[in-house]
């Protein structure tokens, strides 16, 4: 397990580099600043190459990224996402809504 709490998301404009561990353990201490930063406008792309620890906090967050992309009127693009988080979305039903988000 990797465990690494002090990783945070990098900001590149409109690009998030999301770390390699995004969980509850990292995601909570820090839920009002990235509600914050979620943009208002344009273009929202993450990468989650390095994104390897998960948990259900995980799929909250990409959940409320979804609702304040759409919420906003902006287009939301996820590129990179692992199989074993494909494979999260799957589990809670929840992957129809992210067919035309994720990018490969």
């Amino acid at each position: 397990m990797i465990k690494n709490y002090g990783e945070k998301i990098e900001y590149l404009d409109d690009r998030w580099i999301l770390p390699v561990s995004l969980t509850h353990d990292n995601l909570a201490p820090s839920w009002v600043d990235l509600q914050q930063k979620m943009p208002k406008s344009g273009m929202w792309k993450m990468d989650a190459h390095q994104l390897q620890e998960i948990d259900s906090s995980t799929l909250s967050f990409f959940l409320e990224c979804l609702r304040t992309a759409n919420r906003n009127k902006i287009d939301l693009k996820i590129s990179c996402l692992s199989a074993k988080i494909k494979a999260l979305l799957q589990v809670y039903g929840v992957a129809h809504l992210f067919k035309n988000i994720i990018e490969d």
